[in-house]
């Protein structure tokens, strides 16, 4: 198994210090250390060389629709300005309704046709079209633009792809 480097820093840290502490505190150290190593309890931090991915963690709602396939759609206007400041069309997908207002969304990582329609559907929720109707979006992906017709899902019918805030 891997330790990622803050991890490892922090066992360092903590580790002269076991001679000042009391057999409680030992205990505690001890069990949090096996506990890591043994990947029970871990000071995940997930590895990206890709910059724009934890600025985008500020805003908006994030899904992921599989393990490397992420959607952000922006909350508020605000949002959808950050989120558009973060867009790079060589790597992502943008997602827009063709003619109501509402949220900008953005997709990256490895992206399927599947992936891109979910991403719609989900992206047609938070407009004002009702549940089952249709709707248009635009889908830009490097030069190219598209319109998917998706049907407007029912309220929470993608809340398990919600990446929940801990």
């Amino acid at each position: 198994m891997k330790l990622n480097n803050r991890t490892v820093a922090l066992l360092q840290k903590f580790a002269p210090q076991l001679e000042k502490t009391t057999k409680l505190e030992k205990f505690f150290y001890i069990l949090f250390s096996i506990l890591i190593l043994l990947g029970c309890y871990a000071l995940y931090v997930q590895e990206t060389e890709d910059v724009r991915q934890l600025h985008l963690l500020k805003y908006g709602r994030h899904f992921r629709l599989n393990d490397g396939c992420k959607l952000v759609v922006g909350r508020s206007k605000r949002d959808n300005e950050m989120i558009m400041n973060w867009f790079d069309k060589e790597t992502g997908i943008r997602l827009r309704h063709t003619f109501m207002a509402g949220p900008d969304a953005l997709l990256f990582g490895e992206i399927s046709r599947d992936q891109i329609l979910t991403a719609a559907r989900i992206m047609a929720g938070y407009i004002k079209s009702k549940p089952g109707e249709m709707s248009d979006i635009y889908v830009f992906q490097g030069d190219n633009k598209e319109v998917v017709q998706v049907t407007t899902p029912q309220t929470g019918e993608f809340q398990d792809l919600m990446i929940q805030p801990k």
